[in-house]
């Protein structure tokens, strides 16, 4: 900012891998639980450091049977399989162990069921998890398996690793197989896989990794992207690009430009677009661009969408504190009745920033 680096402490969450959402949610994971998810940003529980709960942070958002597996071939190569319960009679991995590449799909080119769906990968298992993410009215989200007792893709080869998965440019979903007989390095083996690795000749080979590319039959793949060669107004065009890629990408490159010519038109897409991932966007670019003013914030609390409504809560932090300009405080404390949950629960966040009466009276109504 200004030619000068800022940093901030954030949380340490996950283990292998972080995925986002349309709507900028961050979902995670740890080895042995594979769906975890910020319904709130991560960075407010640095605020107490006497808080010591999840709260909305690092959720878990699948049920324990959700975290059993589904092989379709036995897997004595993992690290734990001498320990009760880790294989089922036939062989097979029961849970997760070695959960990694987290990957929320939003893209263009495979049916609109898979849009929003969470993959993550078992390579102990050789296997990926699609599991379809829901959320209630209350704000609450939870994922359940695609299929019943199955995976969306496993393998009989031993040596398919999958380890990172990707909501590509051309909208279709990359998969990066690491192609080997070993996952651990070497100072983790148990004695029970290292013989599980040299009985089986696992240790090779080492040079077979590949990159699988899932498409449909009903859609050919989209054009690859050039977006480094477009035009300020392209970018701010691929803003409502119906594949996420698409939309990361221009928001990325117009802040690191900090093209102030985009400023106009950001300022029309976030208020007259009829999409609201293209309005989100929007107002986050601003931000990203230092353009943000509190008329735009004021104007997005009104939206009639509630993710809008949330996002433009969070934006409006900067202002609340100010005593020059009280307007957003005011909006923002009234946003405690919002019908919507998830602007509420902003609401909360947001106002723990301030330590103003109006604040703390609005915490407490909450």
């Amino acid at each position: 900012i200004d030619g000068k680096w800022r940093k901030r402490p954030v949380p340490v969450l996950g283990h292998w891998g972080v995925g986002m959402d349309d709507f900028g949610r961050t979902y995670m994971n740890g080895n042995s639980g594979p769906l975890r998810a910020n319904v709130i940003a991560s960075h407010y529980h640095l605020r107490n450091p006497n808080f010591g709960g999840s709260g909305g942070v690092y959720e878990a958002i699948s049920s324990a049977e959700e975290n059993e597996v589904w092989p379709v071939r036995p897997t004595p190569g993992v690290n734990r399989g001498y320990m009760n319960g880790v294989l089922r009679k036939d062989g097979t991995l029961a849970k997760y162990t070695a959960c990694c590449a987290v990957a929320i799909f939003r893209g263009d080119r495979l049916p609109d069921d898979v849009r929003g769906n969470y993959f993550v990968a078992e390579p102990a298992a050789h296997l990926i998890r699609r599991s379809i993410v829901t959320e209630a009215d209350d704000g609450r989200i939870s994922a359940a398996n695609a299929y019943k007792k199955a995976e969306f893709l496993a393998s009989t080869d031993e040596r398919f690793r999958p380890v990172n998965i990707y909501s590509a440019p051309d909208g279709t979903l990359y998969i990066v197989d690491m192609y080997r007989g070993t996952l651990e390095s070497h100072p983790f083996v148990t004695t029970f896989l290292k013989r599980q690795i040299y009985e089986r000749g696992l240790d090779q080979p080492l040079d077979r990794g590949r990159i699988y590319r899932v498409v449909h039959e009903s859609m050919k793949p989209g054009p690859a992207p050039r977006m480094s060669r477009m035009s300020t107004a392209e970018l701010v065009g691929c803003l409502s690009h119906r594949n996420g890629w698409w939309r990361d990408t221009a928001q990325r490159l117009l802040v690191e430009r900090n093209d102030r010519a985009a400023v106009a038109a950001l300022r029309k897409l976030a208020a007259e677009s009829t999409w609201e991932i293209a309005r989100l966007h929007a107002l986050w670019t601003l931000e990203g661009l230092a353009a943000l003013q509190a008329g735009d914030v004021i104007a997005a609390l009104g939206d009639k969408s509630a993710r809008i409504r949330a996002a433009a809560v969070r934006l409006a932090e900067p202002w609340l504190g100010s005593r020059d300009d009280a307007r957003l405080l005011t909006a923002v404390t009234k946003a405690n009745e919002d019908p919507a949950a998830g602007v509420r629960l902003q609401v909360a966040a947001s106002l723990g920033e301030v330590k103003t009466p109006e604040a703390e009276a609005a915490l407490a109504t909450l």
